[in-house]
């Protein structure tokens, strides 16, 4: 058997700590972060404890890779939602973003929205999300800006609280929740046509 060349080598440990992630992020939604080991971690990765540290130094540093991978993929997602040629096609499609990214990911919003509440012990959540919010307030305060509404910062804002609420009562609620007429209510406010202070026409 030949030796393995590196980029064999580094597909390996890219698979290895795929596999390590992946366990972590099911254990730590289903059982909660104090609640894992790494011995467990381990177990339902089907690898080595050693192999665990050869990876990750601790089961914090395993948990904030979760949550950075997690939000990457979410980043790229919300990327591909962006290719419309016009800031309102642009802006639904952000929107239709966010409400799939609650359908389809609900552990992991479930799971960030508990760490997010205990900054004591998880401070980089909040950092990451504080990063993330600015980010999208952003993009979304120019789109709004190109729309013509009046005081895009702020609308941003706005429409970002009235996000966090959306997922907030989504995560509660879930199926008693009515999220699709939700989603249809905020892409007809903001996706219509509007006069310069963000109203329909």
């Amino acid at each position: 058997m030949s030796p393995r060349n590196k980029q064999q080598i580094e597909e390996i440990r890219k698979q290895s700590m795929n596999r390590i992630l992946d366990a972590a992020f099911k254990l730590i939604a289903k059982n909660g972060y104090e609640s894992t080991s790494i011995s467990q971690i381990a177990k339902e990765a089907n690898i080595s404890k050693g192999l665990v540290y050869n990876y990750f130094e601790s089961k914090e540093d395993i948990l904030k890779s979760v949550v950075t991978m997690a939000f990457t993929k979410g980043d790229n997602l919300m990327e591909e939602m962006m290719s419309a040629n016009d800031a309102k096609g642009t802006l639904r499609n952000i929107l239709i973003w966010f409400f799939e990214e609650l359908r389809t990911r609900f552990e992991f919003w479930k799971l960030i929205s508990e760490l997010s509440f205990q900054i004591e012990k998880f401070q980089f959540v909040s950092e990451i999300l504080k990063k993330k919010m600015e980010e999208y307030i952003l993009v979304i305060s120019d789109l709004l800006s190109q729309t013509g509404v009046e005081n895009p910062v702020n609308e941003a804002r706005m429409l970002a609280a009235i996000m966090d609420g959306i997922g907030f009562h989504y995560l509660i609620a879930k199926e008693d929740y009515p999220l699709d007429e939700m989603e249809n209510f905020l892409i007809n406010k903001y996706c219509t046509q509007q006069n310069n202070k963000g109203y329909e026409k």
